[in-house]
């Protein structure tokens, strides 16, 4: 739920704002040619996990946690991707030109990604999990200290005609 109220405040400063440049952005984000992946976004960031988080059997399992983490992250993506595309469209002009630009016209069309675009998202994502598996390859992922720690407080004794852990007391 937090990523959907840093999500949401995003828009306080456009909503609020009242001016018609702001309004226009808002238009755009949210009901111009962006609305299917503002509305897919909405859906994965919030609606998804939301309902996912409520069912006790899916909270508590292992993949449950780990599939909203993933529609999460899919839902941030397609909001970085509906905020970046279009302040990428206009790079290559000059700044006279982009100075001369109306605020107030909102755009009929998103430009669609090359194959280039495609190829860099790709690689961003591989990289990400490349620089993750290296990390957990020179740093561990389990404290060794914290494991160690555990040894000292766990003991198995005989209780009846078994063995149990006890933990919690030092030997």
């Amino acid at each position: 739920l937090l990523w959907f109220w840093f999500w949401f405040s995003s828009f306080n400063l456009y909503w609020y704002g009242k001016k018609p440049s702001e309004i226009s952005v808002l238009e755009l984000l949210i009901k111009g040619p962006y609305r299917e992946i503002f509305i897919a976004e909405f859906l994965l960031v919030f609606i998804i996990p939301w309902f996912t988080m409520i069912w006790n059997p899916i909270r508590r399992s292992i993949w449950g946690p780990t599939l909203i983490a993933v529609s999460i992250l899919c839902g941030t993506l397609l909001d970085r991707i509906r905020l970046y595309v279009g302040a990428w469209d206009v790079a290559g002009r000059d700044f006279a030109s982009m100075y001369q630009m109306k605020l107030s016209e909102v755009p009929v069309k998103i430009p669609t990604p090359d194959v280039a675009d495609i190829f860099l998202i790709v690689g961003f994502i591989g990289g990400s999990i490349f620089l993750f598996m290296m990390a957990t390859r020179l740093l561990p992922a389990i404290n060794v200290w914290e494991q160690k720690e555990l040894l000292l407080y766990k003991a198995e004794i005989q209780y009846h005609r078994t063995k149990v852990t006890v933990l919690g007391k030092s030997r």
